[in-house]
């Protein structure tokens, strides 16, 4: 009646209202060798309930239907898993798109039936238990048999504390040590992903790297043509020389899933401020404000591609608007501007200006960067054009 009661008020206590814990799962190996990983786990009950899940820099809230994660040091991405209809309920959804978690907290809060202790152990059975004293509280320890070995769980104040089993029978052995506290406001612990940018896989999700500000040094990257996948630079030049500063670059960072229609209306406002800041320049040049040196040599863009399915279908259709855009806006007996692009390994546009949907960066020829200005298709030629001239006059103080 005893283990009956203390087994009864940890499945009450999950089934029917809100927990959290903080969980360390161990894994002994046979020679003695342990790993050992730290999450937290906070559960709602019942199927229009949710499960919360912080695994080191990722947090992953399962709902009905569906997953989503994000990575605690990026805030421009997030991931949603879409689960079968035959998925009802958070932990349902965690079993059909997460590999096995060794937690008996999802099947203590959402299973109607017989309690899993952990998925990692079959032919569990229950045979002693003796009183224990955990934490100032009063317990039991169940002691049992599994298909492999033994296992022992602890239970006190109405919540699970520990379970250990064996997981072969060549002695590697499993411990989960869970650390109840506050759950707190469980509204608190959804996720709110408006304005992040959907990626379509776990492993795509990490640290977003170091921002890049005014003043900061483009890093220097190899791109390829777009068309002939020649190698082009991104970045400063090499041998900037004494005039680095006062020849002036413009880059246009693309995100290769943009709307074609959107990417068009970017560039084509990108070129019309730069005519207009050119036209600024001169008459800054003539009145003495700038050094005669002074030149906003070129736009160059850079398509940020994703290493995904469909990479040379995306990176075409940018290639398409930005011509139509070129051919729009520039005499035909200009110098087109050139397309490149690049793997998006390094997240470029989210480190300058996280969450845009395209990046003007303006840096003079030793990678110095002078501008950075999100784009969108709205954006009007006169703020590309303030945006351009502002980064000369104020980051660098004019030019001598």
């Amino acid at each position: 009646m005893e283990v009956a009661a203390h087994l009864w008020a940890v499945i009450g206590r999950y089934r029917f209202a809100a927990t959290a814990d903080r969980v360390r799962v161990t894994l002994i190996q046979p020679g003695g060798r342990s790993d050992m990983h730290s999450l937290v786990i906070r559960c709602v009950p019942g199927s229009a309930g949710l499960v919360r899940l912080e695994l080191g820099d990722l947090t992953l809230v399962a709902r009905q239907g569906s997953l989503i994660a994000v990575h605690n040091m990026d805030p421009t991405t997030f991931v949603k898993l879409q689960a079968s209809e035959a998925s009802t309920g958070p932990a349902a959804v965690i079993r059909e798109v997460l590999p096995p978690l060794a937690l008996p907290h999802l099947s203590l809060a959402f299973d109607p039936a017989q309690v899993d202790w952990c998925p990692l152990v079959t032919g569990l059975a229950w045979e002693s238990a003796e009183r224990v004293l955990i934490d100032g509280h009063d317990g039991v320890r169940l002691h049992g048999t599994t298909d492999i070995g033994s296992a022992t769980l602890d239970l006190a104040a109405a919540r699970i504390r520990r379970f250990e089993a064996d997981l072969d029978s060549e002695g590697t052995r499993l411990i989960i040590e869970c650390e109840p506290f506050e759950p707190g406001d469980p509204a608190e612990w959804v996720l709110d992903v408006e304005g992040r940018r959907a990626l379509d896989r776990l492993e795509s999700l990490r640290p977003l790297g170091t921002r890049f500000k005014i003043g900061d040094t483009l890093p220097r990257a190899s791109v390829l043509t777009v068309g002939t996948q020649e190698e082009r630079v991104l970045g400063g030049e090499a041998d900037a020389g004494l005039l680095g500063r006062s020849r002036l670059h413009a880059v246009l960072l693309l995100r290769d899933d943009t709307p074609a229609t959107q990417t068009r209306a970017i560039v084509v406002s990108v070129l019309a401020g730069m005519t207009e800041s050119r036209r600024e320049f001169l008459r800054g040049r003539i009145d003495g404000r700038f050094a005669k040196q002074l030149r906003l040599v070129d736009l160059f863009g850079v398509i940020q591609a994703e290493t995904s399915g469909g990479i040379l279908e995306r990176i075409n259709t940018q290639a398409e608007a930005w011509h139509d855009a070129i051919e729009s806006a520039l005499p035909a007996e200009t110098i087109k501007p050139e397309l490149a692009w690049q793997a998006d390994g390094s997240r470029l546009i989210d480190r300058v200006s996280p969450g845009a949907l395209a990046v003007l960066v303006m840096h003079d020829s030793t990678g110095t960067i002078r501008t950075i200005l999100p784009m969108r298709p709205e954006t009007p030629a006169d703020i590309v054009r303030d945006a351009l001239v502002a980064g000369v006059a104020e980051v660098a103080g004019g030019l001598p």
